[in-house]
């Protein structure tokens, strides 16, 4: 039976291009594009209420001797639970035709009709604890912890972004029905048609790096700062994500941005002119190296530099012809991968371009949820355990 209308389930608007990095926004317009009515519901709670719950947790958590838990607070509460199930509980009863209901978190599932359930999301709770934060679980995370873990069972299809998620939940949790299309997808808001030639040209000319990330990245971004002071050629940085009172000390040939929201006509422009006009994109943040950013990149032509993370290395492979890894993360080494860049030839760089280009290409979102529908089609539980 073909799905005519699904409820979408979302931390904010999922209609406003900034929120979780265009994901909702471009999923939803996708889904649309193929005649899907999607009522949308918010499940974040009332933003002064959260702030005001969320520094009460923070003192408790404080006198209990959990300070340093800084990822635990109201959104991961009880109330927030109950409150978001209310939530759930009116969508699901206000749409009785609904074919089915997208969450974009490990978080919810439908428990209060038969409509059956898909959860999206990058990775669980307890993987950006254990692996992320590289700090032990404590009584306040295992509560949330086993609120996710009902979930996955639960759920009827289990979407996680990417493979490595896949890979872990498929082992951690042998009976639910956890899926992956084989392939990621870029969050592309340029519409427009790309000229390639145009694009290798103006880049091959460049001496512009480009680094795009938020706070958490801070660290990256530091250390490629510290990089360029050891370059042979001068060269520019443009930060996007980030203000200067971040690091208020960067040379003059680093500018920054700040947030760049692609749903501003301004904002979009000059995001992607940045990006076009960039020689090489930069993260060599471990553990994680802004994925999203860097595959965009890779998709307009731009040679990479980034840590050898586990998504990545797992995607790519261990040697990548479109750039480098940066294996010890010091200055030096950095400072070597950007010279080699920059250093290239012509025909040698743009062969790099295009190669970028090719490895992602077809991560489009038409093709994405083609797979997704398909899924949700043949939902079955022996499915899920032949993936």
């Amino acid at each position: 039976m073909p799905i005519k209308e699904i409820i979408m389930f979302c931390y904010g608007d999922s209609n406003n291009a900034s929120t979780w990095s265009n994901v909702p926004f471009l999923m939803g317009r996708e889904l649309e594009h193929h005649d899907i009515t999607i009522p949308r519901v918010d499940i974040s709670i009332n933003n002064i209420l959260t702030r005001v719950i969320n520094r009460c947790i923070r003192l408790w958590l404080a006198a209990t001797g959990h300070g340093n838990n800084a990822d635990y607070g109201f959104i991961r509460s009880w109330l927030y639970r109950l409150l978001v199930e209310q939530k759930i509980a009116k969508a699901v009863k206000s749409h009785p035709k609904t074919d089915y209901c997208i969450f974009l978190c490990f978080d919810f599932y439908n428990k209060f009709s038969n409509t059956p359930s898909l959860v999206f999301s990058d990775w669980t709770y307890q993987m950006l604890i254990e692996e992320r934060r590289s700090r032990p679980t404590d009584r306040f995370d295992r509560k949330f912890i086993a609120q996710q873990e009902e979930v996955l069972n639960k759920a009827d299809v289990v979407l996680p972004l990417f493979s490595t998620t896949f890979a872990k939940l498929h082992i951690k949790y042998p009976n639910a029905n956890v899926f992956h299309p084989g392939f990621n997808v870029i969050n592309c808001m340029n519409v427009g048609a790309m000229n390639r030639d145009k694009i290798t040209e103006t880049k091959s000319r460049s001496n512009s790096i480009i680094f795009i990330g938020g706070p958490q990245y801070i660290n990256g971004l530091k250390s490629l700062i510290e990089s360029m002071s050891l370059l042979k050629r001068p060269m520019t940085l443009n930060v996007i994500g980030m203000k200067r009172e971040m690091v208020p000390a960067a040379p003059d040939f680093v500018t920054f941005h700040g947030y760049l929201r692609k749903d501003i006509q301004d904002e979009n422009h000059l995001y992607y002119k940045l990006l076009t006009e960039a020689k090489m994109i930069v993260n060599t943040t471990p553990l994680w190296g802004a994925y999203s950013s860097i595959v965009e990149g890779m998709y307009f032509y731009t040679p990479v530099i980034v840590s050898p993370f586990a998504q990545f290395t797992s995607e790519f492979g261990t040697n990548i012809d479109f750039g480098h890894y940066c294996h010890s993360g010091s200055h030096a080494e950095l400072a070597e991968k950007i010279d080699q860049i920059a250093s290239m030839c012509t025909i040698d760089y743009v062969r790099l371009c295009d190669n970028a280009h090719d490895r992602v290409k077809a991560y489009t979102w038409q093709r994405f949820v083609d797979s997704m529908l398909s899924i949700m089609s043949h939902s079955a539980k022996v499915l899920g355990k032949n993936n």
